[in-house]
């Protein structure tokens, strides 16, 4: 496992033999981080031109690599890709430039959680930090931004989404912890575009459905998150669809409404990241929402942090995404795919 400095993160993580401790990360040499910047965007041309997605989703958030590279818990560099915000924020920029260079900046959105302290994260100042790296998304005209709003633990606090509402002014994103009608008046008020929702699509393939008829959302199962089979991934029961809400255009991408699915990592993959039947199933049921955002899609081999996730460096992981793709567009549906690599989450288990 890489990462910008070799700090460990606490705790334990998920390999094919069960729970074990992080392992401290070796530190990214500058000579390897243009390999790695090569690999975001061999993936992203690949998921538009071979996959048949819509569109890519840069993840810069949670931890992972790009988000290590900006924050200081997990950045201690003194060359120029660490110490200020802007030597911090160069490896972000540097996958920004080769992405859209490889499918357009149009279809580009990208995930930010400044806030969040999971993997171990933390930042002195996550309103700079949020400012800094929406006036860098507005630059590159990117199609979206997608903002966690919170930390799952409350250890930072701040808010951050009318920082982004003023220096990015292309499709805002918001996500964690929003009810029906929290995103109704958000996106009312102009505070947001659309709104994603993680565990209510994954309990209700329907959500769009649910939510025009109030009708009762089922209930998630955290216990079928992220192992098993189609218990708790393709067996919650839908309503009948319906048409819903306002369109809205993402970049490049025509949206039937604004509620889109936020990325959720269930590890149904297998060992060898390769998308399956039961994916197809999974996908195509939520179809209905105004865009999909995939679960995190590995770029390369030796980036995985959950052991199954799907990747996007292979002939045949390609030709499997395509079934998927093809099947949610075959049901009106839009789909976009949530590029990442793990940094020093990676386990060499």
């Amino acid at each position: 496992n890489v990462a910008p400095s070799a700090i460990v993160i606490d705790g334990e993580v998920h390999t094919a033999k069960g729970k074990v401790p992080n392992v401290v990360p070796r530190a990214l040499r500058e000579d390897e981080i243009p390999a790695i910047v090569k690999q975001f965007a061999t993936a992203a041309k690949n998921s538009i031109d071979v996959a048949g997605f819509d569109a890519v989703e840069i993840h810069a958030a949670n931890g992972y690599l790009i988000d290590q590279f900006l924050r200081e818990s997990a950045n201690t560099r003194t060359d120029k890709y660490g110490g200020s915000l802007e030597n911090r924020s160069r490896f972000l920029v540097e996958v920004i430039e080769a992405v859209t260079a490889a499918v357009g900046s149009d279809k580009v959105g990208i995930r930010f959680s400044p806030l969040n302290s999971y993997n171990s994260m933390k930042t002195a100042d996550p309103l700079g930090l949020s400012e800094h790296v929406a006036k860098i998304s507005q630059k590159y005209n990117l199609a979206y931004v997608h903002v966690m709003r919170a930390d799952f633990f409350q250890a930072q606090t701040g808010d951050i989404l009318p920082i982004f509402r003023k220096h990015f002014k292309n499709t805002l994103i918001a996500n964690m912890g929003y009810t029906k009608d929290e995103a109704n008046k958000s996106i009312a008020a102009g505070e947001v575009d659309a709104v994603a929702f993680g565990t209510g699509f994954l309990a209700n393939p329907d959500l769009p459905t649910r939510f025009a008829k109030d009708a009762e959302l089922n209930a998630p199962d955290a216990a079928t998150f992220y192992v098993g089979g189609a218990k708790g991934y393709t067996d919650y029961p839908a309503l009948p669809t319906t048409d819903l809400f306002s369109p809205i255009k993402i970049g490049a991408t025509d949206l039937g409404n604004r509620i889109l699915m936020a990325p959720l990592t269930r590890t149904r993959a297998g060992y060898e990241h390769i998308p399956n039947d039961l994916m197809l199933e999974y996908y195509t049921q939520r179809a209905s929402a105004g865009l999909i955002i995939t679960e995190c899609s590995l770029i390369a081999p030796n980036t995985s942090a959950f052991g199954a996730e799907p990747g996007l460096y292979t002939d045949e992981q390609l030709k499997a995404w395509k079934k998927i793709t093809d099947a949610v567009h075959a049901k009106g549906g839009k789909i976009a795919v949530q590029i990442w690599h793990g940094g020093r989450a990676v386990h060499p288990d």
